[in-house]
């Protein structure tokens, strides 16, 4: 397996390594060499883990999308003397570096919105057992309420990094495999994507680029906490304009009611004038009795006197048979 390998040489001076390094750190070459071969073999079976964490990830509401790598050999034996360098007191080698390196898988979950992550978050625990506490890198001044409440590990990062890191444990076979899960918004992904390009971690030195490198990053703060705002702003016109229907359901409701009451109270005004009506004709004289009038008055000039009083009394009978009777003394 010695083909697209690296040189000693080569490596020390692409990395910017001193030309003494593995001395000092107690690795030789061909260890190193060693952890390159068992890494690349181990790789496709890393890549079937990676690859089911991503999927189960996508499946999240709240995630954007997901990325994931194995990191590949030659950054694998860069990152193991860089790491020893920074701390003399550790020691990584063949026969550990699995547990080492915690990044040999790495993936990526992405968010709109700063406010995704609390609920991320909660899916997260919820799936997998973790192997430490999720480590949460805030820039100096972010608010760090949420983190505190979710029991992450805060860190500020002195380059302006944010992130919230998870380390899960798979165990496919007899074997644990450690994930290395990054959380954060699409903007933070962007800026530190670049940053990575072309600072970290071998120009960090260069005041020009991190000056260029920080604006961007509050660039990508800014952008996070308008969209941010926009978000909120969506939720208040909705809440608004859902109080605003309920309102007009209400008003059109008691328009609908007192249509109905003014549509009632006109047929009790007709039935009452329709009652008062009938109580007068009850009141009046009956139509026989005027009829009966209206004869007697026609013959009563043809007619002898004796008679003509006979008639009259039958006509006094008539009208007062047609009138409601009236209360006797004895009713009252």
């Amino acid at each position: 397996m010695s083909e697209n390998k690296i040189s000693k040489e080569d490596f020390l001076t692409k990395y910017r390594f001193p030309a003494d390094s593995l001395e000092q750190i107690g690795v030789t070459w061909d260890e190193l060499m060693r952890i390159w071969d068992d890494h690349q073999l181990n790789t496709k079976n890393l890549l079937l883990v990676a690859s089911y964490v991503s999927q189960s990830l996508q499946q999240f509401a709240n995630i954007h999308s997901v990325r994931f790598r194995v990191k590949d050999p030659e950054h694998l034996l860069e990152k193991i003397v860089r790491k020893c360098l920074e701390n003399p007191k550790r020691q990584i080698n063949f026969e550990n570096y699995r547990k080492q390196i915690t990044d040999l898988i790495g993936v990526r979950a992405l968010h709109l919105f700063k406010e995704d992550w609390d609920h991320i978050h909660d899916e997260i625990i919820g799936k997998w057992n973790l192997a430490e506490k999720p480590i949460a890198y805030i820039r100096v001044g972010d608010d760090e309420g949420l983190f505190k409440k979710k029991r992450c590990k805060i860190k500020p990062h002195k380059y302006k990094y944010r992130s919230v890191h998870y380390l899960l444990i798979y165990q496919p076979s007899r074997e644990k495999v450690i994930v290395e899960l990054q959380v954060r918004t699409i903007f933070e992904e962007a800026w530190s994507e670049i940053d990575h390009k072309v600072l970290y971690p071998y120009d960090l030195q260069n005041e020009m680029l991190r000056f260029a490198s920080s604006i961007q990053n509050r660039l990508a703060g800014t952008a996070d906490e308008i969209a941010s705002f926009m978000l909120k702003l969506r939720q208040y016109q909705k809440d608004r304009e859902n109080e605003f229907n309920l309102k007009l359901n209400e008003i059109n409701a008691l328009a609908q009611k007192l249509q109905g009451a003014e549509s009632d109270k006109a047929e009790l005004e007709k039935k009452i004038s329709s009652l008062k009506s009938r109580e007068g004709n009850l009141f009046s004289v009956s139509p026989i009795a005027i009829q009966a009038s209206e004869v007697t008055r026609q013959v009563t000039s043809t007619l002898p006197p004796g008679l003509l009083n006979t008639l009259r009394l039958a006509n006094d009978n008539l009208v007062k048979f047609s009138l409601p009777p009236t209360a006797s003394p004895k009713d009252k």
